[in-house]
């Protein structure tokens, strides 16, 4: 997913004052706000209470402690624990520290947010120096909680053991929204919590490197090779290590099939490759990496629903209910999606990808944007 060439124009920007004016509680909570529930302290309550069955983790230290990181948050050295910075560039805009740690067949990763949410290339440096830490997420799979494997901690800033669990974040400006409904969006599952008080159908999610940023202002897209302006090959062979534990806690969906399609053979090291086109989008590979792939995957390939993807996949994301919550309906014109304000921001400057959009979905060019 390459992101270059994007600029702010007037109509971008009228967009996205539109949608900031009329919809701005809907950024991060779903098309209609149902992952912002109104009794969101409550479920968040509730939902920590039975996180913490049977060992509490009230901080982060208890969080690393009960997931056998060291005393700071650091792993042992070896091929079961990870560490990468980089730049969110595509979603939340922040810098980020993920450490990833696999214990047999579980697998406990936590990332802290540096800078604001504001895409600024420092936030980056920030991440890699551990300058202006912000919240910390963490993240648990255990395949032996059927159907509950993932869970999701919110953790106050600073990233030190004594940073205190969270019911509420805001990631975006708009407003604070609870844990996991807000993690929810765009890991899958939800909204609300099962019969137990935990999230469900929640997946860990793909590491996607031509869509982040890197310290030193560095990029990558596919196919460029390894020089001065992208990351080291150390970086890539760091990625695609969390990239394996990743799609070992998926199976049979979007986010494993995206993923093997990255790294070919199983070989996970170096640099990915571009995945293959599914079936259903046939005759359109750019319209899939341009539009789906660098706007609507970035949340959509962890729902089960709607299916961009598999059979039939191009005509449900034509259909005119999926576009008119893009293109807007309504007067004064509402849109929706993408859900993310910085997704919607990258997408709504990049004329050309708009304008591919539009015509994919055979809508008149600039109609959309007007």
């Amino acid at each position: 997913m390459h992101l270059g060439g994007a600029h702010r124009g007037a109509r971008g920007g009228a967009a996205l004052w539109r949608y900031r004016r009329l919809r701005a509680a809907c950024l991060l909570a779903g098309p209609y706000g149902t992952f912002n529930p109104p009794d969101g302290l409550q479920q968040a309550t509730n939902y920590y209470a039975a996180l913490d069955i049977p060992t509490p983790k009230g901080t982060l230290g208890d969080w690393w402690d009960a997931n056998l990181f060291s005393t700071n948050g650091d792993g042992p050295v070896g091929p079961n624990f990870v560490t990468a910075e980089y730049l969110n560039h595509n979603d939340l805009g922040f810098g980020r520290g993920m450490h990833c740690l696999k214990n047999g067949t579980k697998l406990a990763c936590y990332v802290t947010n540096y800078g604001l949410p504001d895409q600024n290339p420092q936030n980056a440096d920030d991440a890699l120096n551990h300058n202006n830490p912000g919240a910390t997420v963490a993240m648990e799979y255990d395949p032996g909680a059927v159907g509950e494997e993932v869970q999701f901690y919110v953790y106050g800033g600073g990233a030190v053991r004594a940073s205190a669990r969270l019911k509420f974040a805001d990631l975006d400006g708009f407003g604070p929204k609870p844990v996991p409904a807000l993690c929810q969006t765009c890991h899958g599952g939800g909204p609300g919590l099962d019969g137990n008080n935990k999230a469900s159908g929640a997946h860990f999610r793909e590491f996607d490197l031509p869509s982040y940023r890197y310290p030193g202002a560095k990029s990558w897209d596919y196919g460029q090779a390894i020089s001065a302006t992208t990351p080291s090959a150390a970086d890539f062979d760091a990625f695609a290590k969390l990239n394996h534990f990743v799609r070992d806690t998926n199976s049979g969906n979007e986010i494993a099939s995206t993923i093997n399609g990255w790294y070919p053979g199983g070989v996970f090291s170096g640099r990915p490759v571009v995945p293959p086109t599914p079936v259903s989008w046939s005759g359109h590979a750019n319209e899939y990496r341009q539009v789906y792939g660098q706007t609507c995957r970035t949340c959509h390939i962890a729902r089960d629903y709607p299916d961009f993807v598999g059979a039939g996949g191009l005509t449900t994301f034509q259909d005119v209910s999926t576009v008119d919550k893009v293109c807007g309906s309504g007067s004064p014109k509402v849109r929706v999606m993408p859900n993310s304000s910085i997704t919607y921001r990258n997408f709504w400057v990049d004329t050309p990808r708009v304008h591919l959009y539009e015509t994919l979905v055979s809508r008149a060019i600039d109609s959309c944007k007007s």
